[in-house]
């Protein structure tokens, strides 16, 4: 207990010379001051320069040097970034005009391919329509020169009793190639049969 006392007055000793010291320090350099001042005018005194006027303009004339270097810098940096992000600008709307167009093109080939479609669909109706309404003996002339898979496509499109009677009226081995085309087209569709777990 004792110890801990000593010890905080010891501290507060240490604490009130330092004040002590330094309070008589500014009193006599301030009085020193006065009497090396003693008897000159006090505006001379209060218009004595830190520093030569040539030394503060030197120093300021760098700074202002140095600000001037970074706002250059920074300005060039800036049309850089403009510069690039006129470009990315260009580009992006060159990409977004060829886009429109290849979409444009795209509606247009599948309009034509759809056009292509309907007619191809509609002269292979009118055909079929012209074999059906032939004599089966002349139609069975016409089937025996098709390939196989072209006569079973016509086949597969015409009236069953049409198309029986052309198959009756062809010989045997053209009947046998357009029953294999027949059978072969159905040979991987899906039963109607579930086979048991």
């Amino acid at each position: 207990m004792f110890k801990l006392k000593a010890r905080n007055f010891g501290t507060l000793s240490v604490i009130t010379a330092l004040l002590v010291f330094s309070a008589g320090f500014r009193i006599l350099g301030s009085s020193g001051l006065a009497f090396a001042l003693e008897g000159e005018d006090p505006t001379e005194v209060a218009s004595v320069p830190d520093m030569p006027t040539g030394a503060k303009d030197e120093n300021l004339n760098q700074l202002l040097a140095s600000f001037q270097a970074r706002e250059k810098a920074i300005a060039e940096v800036e049309n850089w970034q403009n510069e690039r992000s006129e470009q990315l600008e260009r580009a992006e709307a060159a990409i977004a005009a060829k886009i429109k167009k290849l979409e444009t093109t795209e509606v247009r080939l599948r309009n034509l391919l759809a056009i292509a479609d309907d007619a191809a669909e509609d002269d292979v109706a009118k055909l079929t329509n012209v074999y059906e309404n032939m004599k089966p003996k002349a139609a069975a002339t016409v089937f025996e020169q098709m390939p196989a898979a072209f006569a079973a496509g016509f086949l597969s499109r015409m009236r069953p009793e049409s198309a029986a009677s052309v198959m009756a009226s062809i010989t045997p081995q053209s009947a046998y190639a357009i029953s294999v085309v027949f059978a072969g087209r159905n040979a991987e569709a899906p039963t109607n049969k579930v086979e048991a777990d």
